[in-house]
């Protein structure tokens, strides 16, 4: 239940890796940045998934974010019950890459961009979905920009089963 918090100028690297667990488990966590601050978040595991977010992952001011994770047998990144909320003229960028699993999993969790927030969500899989939006949500609004890219050789670029809203300008 806790919190990685990065302001000013200030950088924050959280790197993990794993054979069969989460390379990186944001559970019930959160991780924000503001002011000019910049966090790279980045897991790696054979059989689970590289990035968990369960929690919070919150982009303001002139932060920018970076979840980069990649597995496998399981999910590049799972966003599963998460939030990732960027605003202000913050940036995130999310990527996730799997050979068997999807690219992002955004199965229950919700990508929301306001503000003049900016969100690239880029996912790839061999034999998965690239991008997973199976019950979630990706939403934009006011200013802010999102781009989802996803790429799978043998499955789903972008399977979105959730919903993907846009608003403002």
């Amino acid at each position: 239940n806790g919190a990685i918090n990065t302001g000013g100028n200030g950088s924050t690297n959280i790197s993990g890796n794993s054979t069969d667990g989460p390379g990186l488990d944001n559970g019930n966590g959160t991780i924000n940045t503001g002011g000019n601050g910049s966090t790279n978040v980045s897991g790696n595991s054979t059989n689970g998934t590289g990035v968990d977010n369960g929690g919070g992952i919150n982009t303001d001011g002139n932060g920018s974010t970076n979840v980069s994770g990649n597995s496998t047998n399981g999910s590049g990144v799972d966003n599963g019950n998460g939030t990732i909320n960027t605003g202000g003229n913050g940036s995130t960028n999310i990527s996730g890459n799997s050979t068997d699993g999807p690219g992002v999993d955004n199965g229950n969790g919700a990508i929301n961009t306001d503000g003049n927030g900016a969100t690239n969500v880029s996912g790839n899989s061999t034999n998965g979905t690239g991008v997973d939006n199976g019950n979630g949500s990706i939403n934009t609004g006011g200013n802010g920009s999102t781009n989802v890219s996803g790429n799978s050789t043998n499955g789903t670029g972008v399977d979105n089963g959730g919903r993907i809203n846009t608003d403002g300008n």
